[in-house]
């Protein structure tokens, strides 16, 4: 298990939108936010005067066994709340060094299979 488990930690920093506790199973593959580890999200910090906000926060969690998916949640009632995305190691990278800038852990963390150095 994780130092810390996602949601419980998203609960502790207050995140205004936070991930729903929903397992989701996609192609025999079960994606589940209360046991995987929250690498990054968008979330706007409501102190962030020139941050824009769409009324929309996407998470990026880490699963046990080291896969990655993302969770879309939206203020607006939609299809896409709650939506779960499994995604590769190269999109997970991608999101967090360019979309994803809220970090909730550190890139050794988030990525311990890349090697940094």
């Amino acid at each position: 298990m994780y130092p810390r488990e996602s949601f419980v930690y998203v609960l502790e920093m207050g995140v205004a939108m936070r991930p729903r506790a929903e397992q989701r199973t996609i192609k025999g593959n079960t994606y589940d936010p209360t046991t995987a580890l929250l690498v990054a999200d968008d979330d706007c910090p409501p102190d962030e005067p020139d941050c824009l906000y769409d009324g929309t926060n996407l998470f990026l969690f880490r699963t046990p066994d080291g896969s990655y998916f993302t969770q879309l949640r939206s203020q607006w009632r939609s299809a896409t709340d709650g939506h779960v995305e499994p995604v590769d190691l190269q999109r997970a990278l991608q999101l967090y060094e360019e979309r994803l800038l809220e970090h909730h852990v550190p890139f050794a963390e988030a990525f311990p299979s890349i090697e940094t150095g």
